[in-house]
């Protein structure tokens, strides 16, 4: 019934999507308030800083992507994480591997002997899963010009855990 509507979000503008989003909410019709909030998601991913390069599937199983203890998320609702870009280093390069369909689960946050980490061990936190859609090993100057709110000029992490593109 609303498939020609949904199959236009991908040529809507993002004005255009959340006004879409408040119309149908009020007016209860849930599919295409989901698949504009998806679409909405896929265009601003969350950012997540994994610098420490913590094997986040070999703690909390298949498809996990990052954990964090609340605090980390900053302004961000657990439930606005639909789809997430992670960073961490590889050797002198970068990866940045995409997310999509993510979703959370509570966890307590695994030490994984990183100094950095003792300091949530222990902690009630949350774990995100999605499915994991592209990855990619770039120099720190690329990835600090594909992504300037992660990165500074010379490609070092910014200070976040997460944070929205």
């Amino acid at each position: 019934m609303h498939s020609k509507l949904i199959d236009s979000l991908p040529e809507r503008t993002d004005r255009e999507l959340k006004a879409l989003i408040e119309n149908v909410k009020a007016k209860g019709v849930n599919g295409v308030s989901e698949a504009a909030t998806k679409e909405l998601s896929k265009r601003h991913p969350i950012l997540a800083n994994n610098c420490r390069g913590f094997e986040h599937e070999s703690e909390y199983g298949l498809r996990a992507v990052i954990d964090c203890i609340p605090e980390q998320l900053g302004k961000i609702a657990v439930s606005e994480i639909k789809d997430i870009v992670r960073f961490q280093y590889e050797g002198d390069d970068i990866r940045i591997d995409r997310f999509t369909d993510c979703y959370h689960k509570d966890v307590t946050i695994i030490n994984n002997g990183a100094e950095a980490a003792t300091e949530h061990a222990g902690k009630e936190g949350v774990c995100f899963y999605g499915d994991k859609v592209s990855g990619i090993v770039v120099t720190k100057e690329k990835a600090a010009n594909d992504y300037p709110s992660a990165f500074n000029k010379n490609g070092d992490f910014c200070q976040f855990t997460f944070k929205r593109m």
